[in-house]
């Protein structure tokens, strides 16, 4: 069966949507669950306590968190190995590419395809 990784902050989109945390777990829940024929979602909630002592505004962390994750599953970083981010910049720090267009405009942009590649710690 196929896995993937669901990567969100519920405290953050609690005050976002103006929904209770709850509320937002609950959702994610069913979601999982109504894909659950077809893929293993696992979810990484950047609200969870055991991430309180880590700078998750970070990207780097973040991506560092998701590494964790993949090893602590048995999961490969790959193509099949689907990443499914929740939320933008306020919610999971994005990574910015510097310059990646040529002309005028804003000289970086944020992508989250940083977090499709391993992290390697320095």
């Amino acid at each position: 069966m196929l896995k993937g990784i669901i990567l969100t902050d519920t405290r953050c989109l609690e005050n976002i949507l103006n929904e209770s945390q709850h509320k937002i777990q609950t959702v994610l829940s069913r979601y999982i669950d109504s894909c659950s024929s077809y893929i293993h979602w696992y979810l990484v909630d950047l609200a969870d306590p055991m991430y309180y002592r880590l700078n998750c505004n970070d990207w780097h962390v973040c991506a560092s968190i998701l590494n964790d994750y993949y090893y602590g599953c048995g999961m490969n970083h790959s193509s099949n190995c689907p990443l499914f981010i929740i939320g933008g910049d306020d919610v999971i720090p994005m990574p910015t590419i510097e310059k990646p267009l040529m002309g005028e405009g804003d000289s970086l942009l944020y992508s989250d395809m940083l977090y499709c590649f391993e992290t390697i710690d320095e």
